[in-house]
């Protein structure tokens, strides 16, 4: 009795332990969690072939990575788009989206993309001599590089500007695109989101930025070392001159157009069925504005053009001479030699 006393606890013991460490069903099934990068079933893209000292690139998702090409490496792929094709020492672009990247070109990289949709397909830019190919976020296309210019990012609809001769593109976070880059002027940029009208930035001249689009109309044209003018309305901003600022549009008009050192007048004033302009610039004289219905007047050799606040329109500027202003129906007088034209009330 002793004995048999003594054992039974430690046999009771055993058992029981036994017991709970006794797999269901008499089978002993590992199952490992495996969670991220490299579990699960294997990507359904290639990695791309080696070029003349570029590298292919690598694919992490659906699509293939991109060819490598004369010194440029090739894109990687992280989504369902391809990576852009590596080119003369630029590197193509990756897609992290539906998307491909853009490819490399003469020292330009190309673009990335990274918005992944189902109807659309947004690339990245294309690289140019030296100019980067733009970024795509949104639904649009990035624009393409150029000699020195880098394309424009969009982050919307629209696409984003090509690049120039040293002028960078726009960039569009609206439905509009970014205007192109000229030769050492920049492209405006879209801001606007619309569903009938696309409004555009304003593409760069010799100098002379693009006016930017913040409205519904376009952003002005830049011009020889004049900037175009930005609208916040739904007119357009005016064309940049020679040294001469286009005008700005807060309405239904158009901003004047810039001059030889003049700068266009601006229009404030929305109205449906007349759609008021600011005047053009001239030889060093600046266009009027119209702060009513009638248009500005334009600037002259040395004379502003007069500004409207009624329905009349202000008057011309001439040589030195300042354009009369309009405060009602009729017309303010021309400016003379000299001689500043009267206002009407």
């Amino acid at each position: 009795m002793r004995f048999h006393s003594s054992i039974t606890p430690l046999l009771a013991f055993t058992w029981l332990a036994s017991i709970a460490a006794a797999p269901v069903g008499g089978s002993v099934e590992r199952r490992v969690v495996c969670r991220g990068r490299g579990c699960g079933p294997a990507p359904h893209g290639n990695g791309g072939p080696g070029g003349d000292g570029g590298n292919g690139g690598n694919s992490y998702g659906h699509g293939n990575g991109g060819p490598g090409g004369d010194g440029g490496n090739g894109g990687s792929s992280h989504g369902h788009g391809n990576g852009g094709a590596g080119g003369d020492g630029g590197n193509g672009g990756s897609s992290h989206g539906s998307g491909n990247g853009g490819a490399g070109g003469d020292g330009g990289n190309g673009g990335n993309s990274y918005k992944r949709h189902i109807q659309s397909t947004p690339h990245g830019g294309a690289g140019g001599d030296g100019g980067n190919g733009g970024n795509s976020y949104g639904h649009g296309n990035g624009g393409a590089g150029g000699d020195g210019g880098n394309g424009g990012n969009t982050h919307g609809h629209g696409n984003g500007g090509n690049g120039g001769d040293g002028g960078n593109g726009g960039s569009s976070h609206g439905s509009g695109n970014g205007g192109a880059g000229g030769n050492g002027g920049n492209g405006g940029s879209s801001y606007k989101r619309h569903i009938q009208s696309t409004p555009h930035g304003g593409a760069g001249g010799d100098g002379g930025n693009g006016g930017n689009s913040y409205g519904h109309g376009n952003g002005g044209a830049g011009g020889d070392g004049g900037n175009g003018g930005n609208t916040h309305g739904h007119g357009n901003g005016g064309n940049g001159g020679d040294g001469g600022n286009g005008g700005s549009s807060h309405g239904s008009g158009n901003g004047g157009a810039g001059g030889n050192g003049g700068n266009g007048g601006s229009s404030y004033k929305r109205h449906i069925q007349s759609p008021p302009h600011g005047g053009a610039g001239g030889d060093g004289g600046n266009g009027g504005n119209s702060y009513g219905h009638g248009n500005g007047g334009p600037g002259g050799d040395g004379g502003n053009g007069g500004n409207t606040h009624g329905h009349g329109n202000g008057g011309n500027g001439g040589d030195g001479g300042n354009g009369g202003s309009s405060h009602g129906s009729g017309n303010g007088g021309a400016g003379g030699n000299g001689g500043n034209g009267g206002s009407s009330y």
